[in-house]
């Protein structure tokens, strides 16, 4: 017999959403780049901070990602963390990475202050 949590179901349910939003973008993102190989995908929106997908490529072609994700920031507009994906999987635990960063920063808890984006440390938050 299978009993589910609500709590469980719940987070099943958001990791597959946005797993679902990842491929959609993904998809998008293709269609873009055959007219534009500097194409962006904004995935999310969280303030002055935005989730973005392309693609990049690199001379080592057998070490080539799927596409890459980007925080960036229209405040200090600059890029605070960037992450090369080899799957989509891989791309929705990314995203997740970087909206909980994006809110952590847009709620003024710890502000980056335009640095590169870290995970937070005890030591960061007085």
């Amino acid at each position: 017999m299978f009993i589910a949590t609500g709590l469980q179901v719940h987070e099943n349910s958001n990791k597959k959403l946005i797993l679902l939003r990842m491929a959609r973008a993904y998809v998008d993102l293709l269609c873009a780049w055959e007219d534009d190989p500097k194409a962006q995908i904004s995935i999310s929106r969280i303030d002055d901070h935005e989730i973005r997908m392309f693609l990049g490529f690199s001379a080592e072609a057998d070490d080539e990602p799927l596409f890459w994700m980007e925080l960036f920031d229209h405040g200090t507009r600059a890029s605070l963390n960037s992450y090369a994906c080899r799957e989509l999987a891989g791309g929705a635990d990314v995203f997740e990475e970087f909206r909980s960063a994006a809110e952590f920063t847009e709620a003024g808890r710890c502000p980056a202050g335009g640095k590169r984006y870290r995970s937070p440390s005890p030591d960061d938050c007085s």
